[in-house]
């Protein structure tokens, strides 16, 4: 189901049953009890975002240093399966299928009765904006329900545990404040974002796809992801400033470029790739639609440099521990920025800028207009660039 539709009957309908669940519970709520410590069975539910599913790992580690015997379990959409498989701080995953409105009444469904026999302690609502996430996590049947709650994103009374969102922090902050009504400390927080698993048989798919264009020994490799996901497109750098940058890079003879997206952005990608001088293409490999997550991963570990906009891709790269260049405009990287590793962000920093938070239901009021993302100048992505593969910090790869 296409996300914006999504928002809009989470909005409403949500508002609705929210309502209607808290009015019937109300006159049964008691005090608050406190946390079963140490808990057996903590869920956590989060369905939008893989990059921000990522970011959980801070909390996903401390709590499983502070509760090893615990199962932790993840409640998420299924096409979010290929990362959460790849955590080593999940126990059990619970999935929903979101292949239409009726396909995501059953699977809710379905999950909720596994979900019950699980029988958590503790749910940790990790959505910031959506009510869906809290409607399962009060019929989860889960005595404790932590969660995020401001007046303007109203809930209902469903929540055992509120705590406050500050729209100030880092994201893995954010999350990991969740953590707080377990006996957590931000500051034993650690913001690593691996590891992740790779297969054998996808690095080998990885080397499979660069000798294709004669990449496996050749220099510096640098990959570039010009998308975002349909959650705000005004994330976007402009395509023509990707092209130009990817055309000085081609005049460097030991660079080597290749270009990456979903199937659903090849389209995007493609027109990219179109811009660019015969020279320059000779020296990109189109990639998008060809790598599932675990290839992707794959290539990051043989990158030298990856430039992207603020998106899923960036907190891979961080993942793996590839230097990264990222633009950012709608967000701000105080909020969604590297947090270590050798990494550098653009960002123009205008008045309007961050416009997508928690308030805004993360929509950008510009309609398209971004100029947050258009006065980032190739001057200034290039000589980041410049600095980053001339300063000694990137390594030539060793051929396979």
């Amino acid at each position: 189901m296409n996300i914006i539709w999504m928002k809009r009957l989470d909005s409403w309908v949500g508002f609705l049953l929210c309502l209607a669940l808290s009015a019937l519970h109300l006159p049964f709520a008691r005090q608050p009890q406190r946390v079963k410590n140490p808990p057996d069975r903590i869920l956590l539910i989060k369905f939008f975002g893989l990059g921000s599913i990522l970011q959980a790992t801070p909390l996903l580690r401390s709590l499983r240093r502070h509760f090893p015997r615990a199962s932790i379990g993840f409640l998420t959409f299924e096409s979010n399966r290929v990362l959460l498989d790849r955590q080593p701080f999940v126990d059990r995953l619970f999935t929903i299928r979101r292949e239409g409105l009726l396909r995501i009444a059953v699977d809710t469904l379905g999950a909720l009765w596994k979900v019950r026999k699980y029988r958590p302690d503790v749910t940790l609502d990790l959505e910031y904006f959506a009510k869906f996430s809290t409607l399962v996590s009060f019929l989860s049947g889960a005595r404790t329900r932590i969660g995020f709650q401001l007046p303007k994103l109203w809930r209902g009374a469903l929540l055992t545990h509120p705590v406050f969102y500050n729209d100030h922090r880092h994201i893995s902050e954010i999350f990991g404040a969740l953590g707080i009504p377990l006996g957590l400390k931000l500051e034993e927080l650690d913001f690593q974002l691996g590891p992740l698993h790779i297969w054998p048989r996808e690095r080998e798919m990885a080397v499979r796809l660069l000798d294709e264009f004669g990449f496996v020994s050749s220099g510096i490799l640098v990959g570039i992801n010009p998308n975002t996901s349909d959650l705000c497109l005004e994330r976007r750098w402009p395509l023509e400033r990707f092209a130009a940058l990817i055309e000085r890079l081609s005049r460097e003879e030991n660079v080597r470029v290749y270009l990456t997206g979903s199937a659903e952005e090849s389209s995007y990608v493609g027109s990219l790739l179109n811009r660019l001088t015969s020279q320059a293409r000779t020296r990109t490999a189109d990639l998008s639609g060809r790598t599932g997550i675990g290839t992707f991963l794959a290539l990051l570990e043989r990158t030298a440099l990856f430039i992207t906009n603020d998106s899923g891709p960036l907190h891979f790269a961080c993942a793996v521990g590839t230097p990264t260049l990222s633009f950012f405009g709608p967000e701000t990287p105080v909020r969604f920025g590297p947090r270590s590793g050798f990494h550098r962000t653009l960002y123009a920093s205008l008045y309007c800028s961050p416009c997508l938070n928690v308030y805004s239901n993360k929509s950008a009021p510009c309609g398209g207009q971004n100029r947050c993302m258009t006065a980032i100048s190739l001057e200034d992505a290039w000589s980041l660039v410049q600095l980053i593969l001339q300063g000694g910090t990137v390594k030539e790869r060793v051929a396979v």
